[in-house]
């Protein structure tokens, strides 16, 4: 029987990260449902089959930096870890786009973890330097190449639920990368000045 995920409401009170943690529990269900949708555990939607592992590890990894990113503030500590769990993400699906090169499923997954990786460098460089900045501008280079080769159906197909709200399409995550380089090129160009304390 399929568990019943729908229409669950949030206790008053409960913080705001326990309710991203419960999106991420239910973003997991829905791929167990999906996965049992054929005998071979692939989703019923007919995309793409091979590497698995990688990708469960890049879906899980991605996640879990989203949240960690939500929750981070200008806490430089959360903001690694965010980071690097997009990181991870991102080497994942190296792997499978090795041998797939353009899967539009996996450079769907791929393109998204770049970018929020460079909004992380963009956080990060106000602290840590304006080479995060540049760093950024290298992330969105290949989000831009990784997002070419989405389709709206790959989009649908695997971006999980919990970005759908703010990365409804290809397309909306091409307008905020193209807007976050603008930002990027001008802190390269007018770099805030370091805060060096008193002398």
């Amino acid at each position: 029987m399929e568990p019943q995920i729908s229409g669950m409401t949030t206790p008053a009170g409960v913080a705001d990260e326990w309710v991203g943690r419960k999106n991420q529990l239910l973003s997991v269900v829905r791929r167990w449902i999906a996965a049992s949708a054929t005998d071979t555990g692939s989703p019923s939607d007919s995309g793409p089959t091979g590497f698995e592992s990688e990708r469960t590890m890049a879906l899980d990894s991605l996640l879990n930096g989203w949240y960690t990113y939500q929750e981070a503030g200008s806490d430089i500590q959360l903001l690694t870890a965010a980071f690097t769990d997009f990181q991870s993400c991102i080497q994942s699906l190296d792997t499978v786009l090795t041998g797939n090169s353009g899967e539009p499923d996996a450079s769907s997954l791929r393109g998204l973890a770049y970018f929020l990786g460079a909004k992380i460098l963009r956080a990060a460089g106000d602290q840590l330097g304006p080479d995060r900045y540049q760093r950024g501008l290298d992330f969105l280079d290949s989000a831009t190449a990784d997002i070419g080769n989405a389709t709206p159906e790959a989009w649908e197909r695997a971006i999980p639920v919990d970005f759908k709200t703010e990365f409804p399409s290809p397309n909306s995550l091409n307008a905020q990368i193209r807007a976050l380089s603008l930002t990027l090129n001008n802190l390269l160009t007018n770099p805030i000045p370091a805060d060096t304390g008193s002398n």
